[in-house]
């Protein structure tokens, strides 16, 4: 345990966890199927929320592992398998794939905090999460800083928003200048080309624009500021990244070029 999870850890402790959970059960866990997923003994399948672990590819499966995969199970493997853990949930409706999606403790500890701060999982929240705590956000930050884990590749270092749709099905960390600020009905976008159809955009709901507001990062003008933001990278006409929590835009200082397309950050290790 690094210093800084195990300062995390005693002064935060289970009060880390988000608001609004309710326990949902537990049990030994009986197999770990990936770097954010596990099955406990009595078969049920849970996601680990608000996290999201590089990917192991299935069996037989035609994709490859995301880099970093493996090295991201067997950490949960280490924190988790055989050992007792109870489960905190927002929802005890399960996910579209079967599984409990809930927070893992294991004898006081939060997983999800390790995973993070230990460089094997990304803080992400999906569809229908409330949104990625913050304490697990800072805890991101820290590692990427410190180049732990898998921030220590070069597939994980920030992308230019004119290479974003080579990350795409992957989570990613795209810096660029915002172009143009637009809302379109109950959303609003964050255009970096000129063609909104076919470059890199990030997709805000209303809802979560209004809170950004709130809370001091008015979306609507950010057009020419340089930003930064994290998440899964999937394909919309282009490249694109639909925002679920303030925490994942971060507005660089300044208003410098940012790296260019394929110049990612240097790497002290390989990929």
């Amino acid at each position: 345990m690094t210093g800084i999870l195990a300062a995390f850890i005693a002064v935060v402790g289970l009060s880390g966890l988000p608001d609004g959970l309710k326990p949902c059960g537990g049990g030994r866990v009986a197999e770990v199927a990936g770097g954010d997923s596990l099955t406990l003994e009595d078969g049920t399948k849970v996601r680990l929320a608000q996290i999201l672990a590089p990917r192991v590819a299935a069996p037989g499966s035609p994709y490859e592992d995301w880099p970093h995969g493996r090295e991201a199970k067997a950490a949960l493997e280490r924190l988790a398998l055989g050992q007792p853990v109870s489960l905190h949930c927002e929802s005890l409706r399960p996910d579209r794939h079967g599984a409990l999606v809930a927070h893992i403790v294991r004898g006081g500890e939060w997983l999800q905090a390790r995973l993070v701060a230990g460089g094997d999982a990304f803080a992400f929240a999906g569809p229908g999460e409330k949104g990625t705590a913050p304490a697990l956000l800072a805890l991101a930050d820290t590692a990427r800083k410190a180049m732990t884990g898998l921030w220590a590749l070069r597939a994980y270092a920030p992308r230019h928003a004119d290479d974003a749709g080579s990350v795409t099905g992957r989570f990613a960390l795209i810096e660029g200048t915002v172009r143009k600020a637009a809302r379109a009905g109950s959303t609003l976008y964050l255009n970096f080309g000129e063609d909104y159809r076919r470059d890199f955009t990030i997709e805000i709901p209303m809802r979560l624009a209004e809170r950004m507001r709130t809370e001091g990062t008015d979306p609507l003008t950010l057009a020419s500021r340089a930003v930064r933001v994290t998440g899964f990278v999937d394909w919309k006409g282009g490249p694109h990244i639909a925002l679920t929590h303030p925490g994942q835009l971060a507005i660089l200082p300044g208003n410098e070029t940012r790296p260019g397309p394929g110049e990612g950050k240097p790497s002290l290790a390989q990929e």
